[in-house]
């Protein structure tokens, strides 16, 4: 497992399987198909504060209170 993980940075460089095995182990994923998962999606580069982002007003867009 480990050197396969070592292996990814062949393709993807040793700073973004660094930064895939920092989210995996954020979220608890504690395997080569979770670090090689978050590389192919890219989800390595995504930063914190990016996710925590307020999505822009919409017309299509029905928010909380329209479900309850």
């Amino acid at each position: 497992m480990f050197l396969g993980i070592i292996n990814l940075s062949k393709k993807y460089g040793s700073k973004r399987v660094n930064n895939a095995c920092s989210k995996a182990i954020e979220y608890r994923l504690y395997s080569y198909k979770a670090v090689k998962n978050i590389l192919g999606e890219g989800l390595d580069d995504i930063n914190g504060e990016s996710l925590n982002q307020i999505l822009p007003l919409h017309k299509n867009i029905r928010g909380a209170d329209y479900y309850n």
